[in-house]
């Protein structure tokens, strides 16, 4: 659990007004605040960061989560997955909770184009 406080700290230390309100505005059916404002750049260097240190499962194992923030960065590190069956299993765990437009389209794992079955 502390692992899961440290990561909403990042998210919110890279929060911008400015950004919140842009997001609030593309995603009207989301409470505006679920959203943070944080850009897209920061979450992908973080899921980045969480699969390389090995912080990932944890994190993806406590849905759900409250920010879209959160939900995004949870599809960045499913498109970082480099198995197909781990990155199916979270992918089918992840999308009960998938409630917009953003998740649902940051949501792309790259081992998904190489089984096209």
């Amino acid at each position: 659990m502390e692992s899961i406080n440290k990561i909403l700290e990042t998210l919110k230390a890279h929060r911008s007004d400015k950004h919140q309100a842009f997001l609030a505005m593309l995603i009207p059916t989301v409470e505006k605040n679920r959203v943070l404002g944080v850009k897209m750049g920061v979450v992908d260097r973080l899921a980045k960061t969480m699969v390389k240190e090995e912080t990932a499962d944890t994190f993806m194992a406590c849905l759900p989560h409250h920010y879209v923030e959160e939900y995004l960065l949870h599809c960045g590190i499913i498109n970082l997955l480099d198995s197909f069956e781990c990155a199916l299993t979270q992918t089918e765990r992840l999308l009960p909770f998938v409630d917009n437009w953003a998740v649902c389209d940051k949501l792309s794992p790259k081992v998904f184009g190489q089984d096209k079955a």
